[in-house]
């Protein structure tokens, strides 16, 4: 005989529970794989400042947190209350003996609420059923609108559920109410073999263990795919799945229910003993024509050897619902899938999709938790692209804490990729991906667990900007410890209402105070990134040295981004750059218009204009004056021809301009005993005059002062004199 208890620890070490986050929205029942905000260079991503601790000790609950509850086990998102905000579903399976409950937070404009939760259980609030040991109510979990009121609904797995069959398992769905959130009133239990769903119910089929919800036959309304991982299609495990369809009003049918297997009805691949077909499942749009379509991991398929693992991909169709035809399967290293497949892969232990490159069309992340890379059974993520003819290997991606040197340091039973979750976290219209690594070591701590984050761009995802999170660096949290496994599930959604992706990240093995293992969930919020604020500085006027250059202090001081992210500045010019907020530069003569670039590391991007004159303000210095002749003789009243010599130098003008401006005489003009001639002087040249050589009789001569400027090309001037003499007597 099966041991459930041990089949749902391997399920649990896959990753086996997949929360699909198509259809989480009460906004629409249809698969959203897509940001509907238009792409934007400005990114932002994840933040950890404003983060928040989810738990049992929280209120609002009426009892607190219990040894061993794992709480945070799975999780999803899902607008429960219609109120166009996104809450949060925790499960914790193993509460109460094994029991199992589920416990919903509101989101809202500030986030998370913690005062307004609720808690469901087994035959209680109007539950039916009796919850007993063993049943792990809440082990798996979706959100989507499976009666069209737009209000998201949430279907709950209840793997060890008794059924006439035994512990064969069942699905609870509780609807969504406008106002109230999740009602107990047209609450629906599933189970195989009953009430029309398809399949016969057997002990230890782990009926519920993993959910995913989508449009598959395009009349607008969530549908939910049931996996059911233990099911005896061809031995034990071999698995199956089922599909109930909404209805309008109604909520799910199991009218046109379907029930899948490999190798049956057209499933690619052959179902053997342990393939746990079903194990994960996600729904998105992988081709483009607006219908969910759905993704099933078989984590225990032989591809190469015990639990190489598959994934197989069925198309959904207007009308009809999911379709063999078209189907697809993938493992590693075939069909262009990057890697080696290998005995313990475990590839498809978990699934996620997201429009990571912006094309509309969902593409695939594969979980590989047991993959190995150079280090060991560290693991990997695959991710395929979607296209209007499904999903391709073309441009696929195969992604492990060594594709970055900043992602930690990876090491044997890491578990990189145990779970996933897509999001647009950063608000740039390109879906980005967690990935949960449970078992990452962090400062010493033993499986403490961590979460990286790649972000999505127009080529797809990229480690451009990648983030990696531990409880080490997260405010409110008590750090990472031994066990945690932080990042043991994930679910995206828009807690706060600012159309961003938030991460919930569930840490089922954190002791609270001195209860081990309660769990609990850390809730990190997306934001998209405000561009900074740049501000060179007001226009400067500087003056040249005696080398002709002159030192600006340029001054970027007053930039700031309202994000408070640390920012680079960079200055451009022609002819020359600086970088730093206040750098000092040399500049020649002449006016220069000066960018300052202020980026915050995340996309944004901000400049300012300043505009810098260097001026020369010091004017020639005038070496030597000399007059040609300097000495008029003899006085006979007749003019003379005189130039002037001028040697100068100014330390930006190589060939400052030297002038004859004025000429003037110690004696009048006519005077006693000079002729009572006039004029006396004449400028007749740039550095020539005509001087007459006369002086007055009575006196000891006549000097005439010549005063000669030098000009600069910047319009400094400076002047000097020379004397032309007319002596009395010549000696």
């Amino acid at each position: 005989m099966r041991n459930t208890g041990k089949v749902l620890l391997m399920l649990a070490v896959a990753s086996a529970v997949a929360v699909a986050l198509a259809s989480c929205s009460g906004s629409s029942s249809a698969p959203t794989t897509s940001s509907s905000l238009a792409p934007s260079p400005l990114a932002a991503g994840l933040g950890g400042a404003d983060n928040q601790i989810l738990s049992e000790t929280v209120s609002g609950f009426l009892s607190g947190a219990t040894d061993n509850a794992y709480f945070g086990f799975s999780v999803a998102s899902g607008d429960f209350d219609g109120d166009g905000v996104m809450d949060l579903a925790v499960g914790i399976p193993f509460d109460n003996n094994e029991r199992g409950a589920v416990n919903v937070f509101r989101g809202s404009d500030a986030g998370i609420s913690e005062s307004d939760v609720q808690k469901w259980t087994q035959g209680a609030s109007g539950i039916g059923g009796t919850d007993v040991p063993g049943d792990r109510f809440g082990y798996s979990l979706v959100a989507g609108d499976f009666n069209a009121d737009n209000v998201a609904d949430l279907a709950i797995g209840v793997p060890g559920d008794n059924t006439a069959a035994g512990k064969t398992g069942s699905v609870y769905v509780l609807y969504g109410s406008n106002g109230v959130g999740l009602v107990s009133p047209g609450s629906q239990l599933w189970s195989q073999g009953s009430g029309g769903v398809q399949g016969v119910a057997e002990p230890e089929d782990l009926f519920g263990a993993s959910l995913a919800a989508g449009d598959f036959n395009g009349d607008g309304i969530a549908d939910l795919a049931i996996g059911v991982p233990g099911d005896n299609t061809a031995g034990g495990n071999a698995g199956s799945f089922i599909v109930l369809y909404g209805s309008n009003g109604v909520g799910l049918v199991s009218s046109g229910s379907q029930l899948w297997s490999q190798g049956s009805g057209g499933v690619p691949g052959a179902a053997e003993s342990g393939d746990l077909f079903g194990a994960s499942l996600a729904a998105a749009d992988f081709n483009g024509d607006n219908v969910a379509d759905l993704a099933i991991g078989v984590p225990g398929d032989n591809t190469a050897g015990g639990n190489a693992g598959s994934s197989i991909v069925l198309y959904g169709s207007i009308g009809v619902g999911l379709v063999s035809s078209g189907s697809q399967l993938w493992s590693q290293g075939s069909g262009g899938v990057q890697g080696v497949a290998e005995s313990g892969d475990l590839f498809g232990a978990s699934l996620a999709a997201g429009d990571f490159n912006g094309d509309n069309v969902a593409d695939l992340a594969i979980g590989v938790p047991g993959d190995n890379t150079t280090l060991g059974k560290t693991g990997t993520v695959n991710v395929l692209y979607g296209s209007s003819v499904g999903l391709s290997s073309s441009g696929s991606q195969l992604w492990s804490r060594e594709s970055n040197s900043n992602l930690g340091n990876p090491a044997e039973g890491d578990r990189f990729g145990q779970s996933l979750s897509a999001g647009d976290f950063d608000g740039t219209g390109y879906d980005d991906l967690a990935i949960g690594v449970p078992g990452a070591d962090v400062g010493g701590n033993a499986d403490a667990g961590a979460v990286i984050v790649f972000y999505g761009s127009a080529t797809g995802l990229s480690t451009l900007r990648n983030q990696l999170w531990d409880q080490n660096g997260l405010d409110n949290s008590g750090g990472a410890e031994a066990g945690d496994a932080f990042g043991s599930a994930l679910a995206a959604g828009d807690f706060d209402g600012d159309n961003v992706a938030d991460l919930a990240i569930g840490v089922p093995g954190e002791d609270i105070v001195a209860v081990v293992n309660a769990g609990s969930v850390n809730v990190l919020y997306g934001r998209v990134n405000h561009p900074p604020v740049a501000n060179a500085g007001e226009d400067q006027t500087v003056a040249a040295d005696n080398q002709c250059l002159a030192t600006v202090a340029l001054d970027g001081s007053g930039s700031f981004d309202p994000d408070g992210d640390l920012l680079t500045y960079t200055w451009n010019w022609s002819g020359g750059s600086a970088s730093g907020p206040t750098p000092e530069i040399v500049l020649t003569l002449g006016t220069y218009t000066i960018t300052l670039t202020v980026d915050d590391g995340f996309g944004g991007i901000a400049t300012d204009n300043v505009v810098v004159t260097v001026v020369d303000r010091t004017p020639p210095v005038i070496q030597e004056i000399k007059a040609i002749p300097e000495i008029l003789w003899p006085p006979n009243h007749k003019f003379v021809p005189v130039a002037f010599t001028v040697r100068a130098k100014d330390n930006c003008d190589a060939n400052p301009v030297p002038q004859l401006v004025s000429i003037s005489s110690n004696e009048p003009v006519n005077d006693l005993g000079d002729g009572n001639t006039s004029p006396d002087w004449v400028l007749t040249g740039s550095l020539t005059a005509d001087i007459r050589a006369e002086r007055s009789g009575t006196g000891s001569g006549r000097a005439y002062t010549a005063t000669i400027s030098v000009t600069d090309f910047s319009g400094n001037v400076a002047r000097g004199t020379e004397e032309v003499l007319v002596p009395h007597d010549q000696r």
